[in-house]
């Protein structure tokens, strides 16, 4: 029988000699490894983030490493690595760093530690009893057998929790200077699941399950909900772009994080993607695979046009006309933001190219002031009153029947009918979105004039690409963020990015102002037609459908399947005095969409045409080959205002073909013109407005620019001219 002095902790079965000097474990000597120090770079940036991952991945590799007192202290305030420290009193120092999620270990050893002191010292006494009995060997008693069984399990479950304690600390820890750390659990998580993703896309979830808690250090209870749904996102075809809108909700608190909201906004989001894959090409396997989950009660669950199947031209022609918006909200919402980026920076310290343009074609024009161009909707620039007369062709077109006829037959007819108002149209044009604003009667909904929003697809929480907002609303954000292009903003300048501008917040304000927010773009109204856009329940068109919420004939965006409200009916007439609502409705909203579309698509051909100098106004020389010297000349000069990280060039795009990348035309860093064999240099020392180049221009850029009509007039071609960069050519902008 063992006595109370033997000691059963294996850490101590050494010899004096063996014993380190301190209880506690110091680290190994060895190389101190790679220095991280993430507060090195800007908080927020891609390299902040970059830099705590490899803090995350370094240390799951137990391999030492070099950290200054800032950065543990961060890693610390961010709950992702846990530090060594002094044995706190009361617990017996062991021979593994005490770390403080292993306290459970160390209580459970002097818990067992202390079952085992007891049992021998009764032991010790039963053996004193025993041995006054007589001479020889002594038979145990059955309380002495079981005694002994009791120490041996109590020194096998003494055994197993050092086990633990040295694995972890083999497994777990590394050395960082003066002490260990370790990860956290969930640091441990996040890096787990990210381990196989691309870098850049690590870095993006890092991104997305911290920086909400540097604005709210509430946000850190949601690090589980977040981190999951951010996983599942990484998973879809451009992560990238989900994981920016799901940051942008957080930030902007328009995400619910509780309950099912997150699992509901990931079947939209879902529905979506396969949208896009149905319209890229609805007879491809992946666009049949598509519509087949949209359609499933399991998917999508898409509602039907408010038509009954006997009313088969209305149908047909619902579901075009809602195609044709739900695809031009998307062109739009993906690709106008993309073909700005560049023309609305100040490129050699020049006025922007877009803002030239405007000021050159517009009665009234002002800057809209946002302090936070990275906060949503940033800012941009309000235009009132296009200039006809320098926005058509210069050929002698005139007001009236005859010119608009003769424009709308040579030149994308789609949006010929929108030139009868367009003279009375105001625009903003904001970072984070589009507004068209126009007194047009398709543009009166509800009693109020509403506005057409085209949503930046990468700048935005949201899905729905394309907006009608009361025209009150959105006056009622910008006005007082308007000021003069040629003053800085005023003390009493409002700024846009304290006003809640974004388009969560336009669809707040209009909710509060007792109006229905319209929604134009997603899979709901593209299968279901425009009454789709109206919220659903809305009063009085769509009251019906908050009784059958709680039934499965829906789609992933709560709207029920119409048929639904006139099961039942036996006759034909009764059916389609219910669904009558619904089709006006649908009628009216297709109506204002196609409008607003309209206008914006007469705007953007303009540009186009302004661009190729295909409108009126005599030049000294090629609007974009000037702004290609102008770029060259600050390249060479490494002026700040050209990007470091992409090359900046003169490219085209295919105006018959949007969302195609664009291909590069001049090279603004060697102003070459580039073309299918040997590029042609155009002489440097230039200014765009000497001879040579402009002879150059005429022979091999016109040419792409321009066709001549049937009545021998010069009229724009397939291709328009763009500032583009590096990531537009990549589709990465």
């Amino acid at each position: 029988m063992p006595s109370a002095s033997q000691n059963p902790d294996p850490s101590r079965r050494r010899d004096a000699s063996q014993q380190p000097d301190s209880n506690e474990l110091s680290p190994p000597q060895q190389p101190l490894g790679p220095a991280y120090d993430p507060l090195a770079h800007r908080p927020g940036s891609a390299h902040y983030y970059s830099s705590i991952l490899s803090i995350l991945d370094h240390i799951n590799t137990n391999k030492p490493l070099i950290m200054p007192a800032r950065c543990r202290e961060l890693m610390q305030q961010l709950d992702l690595v846990e530090w060594s420290g002094p044995y706190p009193d009361g617990v017996e120092p062991r021979q593994v760093p005490f770390f403080v999620s292993d306290v459970r270990f160390h209580e459970q050893l002097g818990n067992l530690y202390e079952r085992v002191a007891e049992l021998a010292k009764a032991g010790a006494r039963q053996e004193t009893r025993t041995l006054r009995r007589g001479r020889g060997r002594t038979k145990l008693s059955p309380d002495q057998e079981k005694s002994l069984d009791l120490f041996a399990e109590l020194q096998e479950k003494i055994d197993g929790i050092h086990g633990q304690l040295h694995k972890r600390h083999y497994n777990w820890n590394a050395s960082a200077g003066d002490a260990f750390v370790r990860l956290m659990p969930f640091a441990r998580s996040l890096r787990d699941q990210t381990a196989r993703m691309p870098q850049e896309i690590r870095e993006f979830v890092v991104k997305v399950v911290l920086r909400p808690e540097e604005i709210s250090p509430s946000a850190k209870i949601q690090r589980r909900r977040i981190l999951e749904h951010a996983v599942k996102l990484a998973r879809l075809p451009n992560p990238d772009l989900h994981l920016r809108k799901f940051n942008i909700g957080i930030l902007q608190q328009t995400i619910d994080l509780q309950g099912d909201s997150l699992e509901q906004r990931f079947a939209r989001i879902k529905a979506e993607v396969l949208t896009d894959d149905y319209l890229q090409d609805h007879r491809s396997r992946a666009g049949k695979s598509a519509l087949a989950w949209l359609n499933s009660s399991r998917g999508g669950n898409y509602c039907p046009p408010p038509y009954p199947s006997w009313q088969g031209d209305l149908l047909e022609e619902c579901r075009a006309a809602s195609q044709k918006i739900v695809v031009g909200a998307r062109q739009l919402s993906y690709a106008a933001f993309s073909k700005l980026r560049l023309e609305n920076r100040h490129l050699a310290g020049a006025e922007p190219l877009f803002h030239t343009f405007v000021k050159e074609t517009h009665e009234q024009v002002k800057l809209a002031h946002g302090s936070d161009i990275d906060l949503p909707p940033g800012r941009g620039i309000f235009m009132a009153g296009p200039l006809l007369n320098k926005l058509f062709h210069g050929y002698g077109w005139e007001r009236g029947a005859e010119g608009d006829a003769r424009y709308r037959d040579t030149s994308g007819a789609w949006w010929g009918p929108a030139m009868a108002s367009y003279e009375n149209t105001s625009a903003i044009f904001l970072r984070g979105w589009i507004a068209v604003l126009n007194p047009a009667p398709e543009f009166k909904l509800f009693n109020t004039r509403y506005a057409l929003v085209i949503d930046n697809n990468h700048f935005t929480d949201l899905y729905g690409c394309a907006y009608g907002i009361p025209e009150s609303v959105i006056t009622q954000k910008v006005a007082s963020t308007l000021h003069s292009p040629d003053r800085k903003p005023g003390k009493r300048t409002a700024d846009l990015s304290a006003k809640e501008a974004s388009v969560s917040g336009l669809i707040d304000a209009t909710i509060e102002a007792g109006l229905p927010p319209l929604v134009l773009g997603t899979m709901s109204q593209l299968f279901g037609g425009m009454s789709n856009a109206l919220p659903v329940g809305h009063s009085p068109t769509l009251t019906w459908e908050l009784s059958r919420q709680g039934g499965a004939w829906k789609d992933v965006y709560n709207h029920v399947h119409w048929s639904w409200m006139v099961w039942g009916e036996r006759s034909t007439e009764s059916v389609t005095e219910k669904a009558a609502p619904m089709a006006e409705a649908d009628r009216e909203i297709r109506k204002f969409a196609i409008a607003g579309q309209q206008i914006l698509g007469l705007f953007f051909d303009r540009y186009a045409a302004w661009k190729g100098d295909l409108t009126p106004g005599a030049r000294a020389a090629p609007i974009m080959l000037r702004k290609a010297y102008e770029i060259y000349r600050a390249t060479k000069a490494e002026h700040p205002s050209i990007p470091k990280d992409e090359k900046v060039y003169i490219g085209l795009y295919n105006r018959n073909s949007p969302g195609t990348l664009p291909t590069p035309l001049i090279d603004c860093s060697t102003m070459q013109l580039l073309r299918h064999g040997e590029p042609v240099q155009l002489p440097t020392w230039s200014d765009g407005t000497e001879n040579r180049e402009l002879n150059v221009w005429r022979e091999m850029v016109r040419p792409i620019l321009t066709k001549t009509a049937p009545d021998g007039f010069e009229r724009e071609g397939d291709y328009e001219l763009a500032i583009i960069g590096t990531k537009d050519i990549k589709g990465i902008a």
